[in-house]
């Protein structure tokens, strides 16, 4: 059987092809797949509602009049997808505009591939997670045993505890 970065789908949104192409070759030889690429914002909606990826590596400022936090915003109001930003701007208030959306991670250009290993790591880390919570969640909901049913509670105090700390600690910051 392989490794689970086998079945993780990742979409790259990069206005730049050059770019985008060596994301694709850094995710290949970190072995991901990537299910997409989309260079401009309306094509970025259409292929995350078709391709339903796990996570989008999103350059924050794409050509044309929707910037990447535009497009992540958009996609979010029907998926709930991990973002990881990509830019070569780290001005304080482009990240505070960024936070908005709930992305996991800010990475500033010229991207390093230790880093971005990382970060996707850590990425799917949380959304194991978030899976798990509400796995927990639907379990509760048919326990019918007081018992089982308050070990449940406890764990789901505990997963859901841990999430929220990620998400306070929610974006990575990497250069």
């Amino acid at each position: 059987m392989g490794h689970i970065r086998e079945y993780v789908k990742i979409m790259i949104v990069e206005d730049e092809a050059i770019i985008a192409e060596d994301l694709s070759e850094s995710l290949a030889e970190l072995g991901y797949k990537t299910v997409g690429i989309s260079t401009t914002a309306e094509d970025a909606i259409q292929k995350a509602e078709k391709l339903n990826p796990d996570l989008i590596l999103m350059d924050i400022m794409l050509g044309g009049s929707k910037t990447g936090i535009d497009v992540a915003q958009e996609i979010k109001k029907k998926k709930e997808i991990a973002i990881i930003y990509i830019t070569a701007y780290s001005s304080i208030d482009l990240v505070k505009k960024a936070e908005k959306t709930g992305p996991v991670a800010y990475i500033v250009k010229p991207i390093d591939k230790d880093e971005l290993a990382t970060c996707i790591g850590l990425t799917l880390m949380r959304k194991m997670k978030e899976m798990r919570l509400e796995e927990k969640k639907k379990e509760l909901e048919k326990e019918k045993d007081p018992e089982k049913h308050r070990v449940l509670e406890r764990e789901i105090k505990i997963i859901s505890e841990q999430v929220e700390n990620q998400k306070k600690e929610n974006m990575i910051f990497f250069k």
